[in-house]
């Protein structure tokens, strides 16, 4: 019995009305800026969703005309970018490079954005990419962020450059 006690303290505390489960930022969204949110992370969202179906062109018509793709290895602020994709064609012939692997699966995890002059945001990532290496099955995962900036087009939310950097990378034989 003291354990059930114990157990209901804790789920009251966890599941508390004061408790901040959502982050001050978004609570403090008025209606306009929360659907703004929600259509770019619906945006974000969409990038994974299409990496893994491989559709490369979906993909691609998440940016502007001419939206920009960095990819680094360390935080943008201290190194230069080892790739840069330009415009809807370059990202498209980019992205059709998953088709490498016999499956990819993107888990997005937090997601911050910033309303302003620009909007921008923070996205963060798991990649996982499952191939065949020397005839053994491999799993490669990274850990990803990306800088993100925003823009709305005829309703539709777009990007307009990702910053994509990758922390670590883990490659492994894969049992399935």
């Amino acid at each position: 019995m003291k354990n059930v006690t114990i157990i209901l303290l804790f789920i009251t505390q966890a599941f508390s009305v004061k408790s901040q489960s959502v982050p001050d930022s978004v609570t403090q969204l008025n209606s306009n800026e929360f659907r703004n949110y929600m259509a770019i992370r619906q945006l974000v969202d969409s990038f994974a969703y299409y990496a893994d179906r491989t559709n490369a062109q979906r993909q691609a018509a998440l940016f502007v005309e001419n939206g920009t793709l960095e990819i680094y290895r360390s935080e943008p602020d201290t190194s230069k970018p080892v790739f840069v994709l330009k415009g809807r064609k370059q990202l498209e012939e980019v992205f059709n490079g998953l088709k490498k692997y016999d499956m990819t699966f993107h888990l997005n995890g937090q997601n911050s954005i910033k309303f302003g002059d620009d909007t921008t945001g923070t996205v963060q990532c798991l990649a996982h990419h499952i191939f065949f290496e020397d005839g053994k099955r491999t799993l490669q995962t990274e850990a990803i962020r990306y800088y993100d900036t925003y823009t709305r087009q005829n309703n539709l939310w777009l990007f307009v450059k990702r910053k994509l950097v990758i922390y670590w990378e883990d490659k492994r034989l894969s049992t399935p």
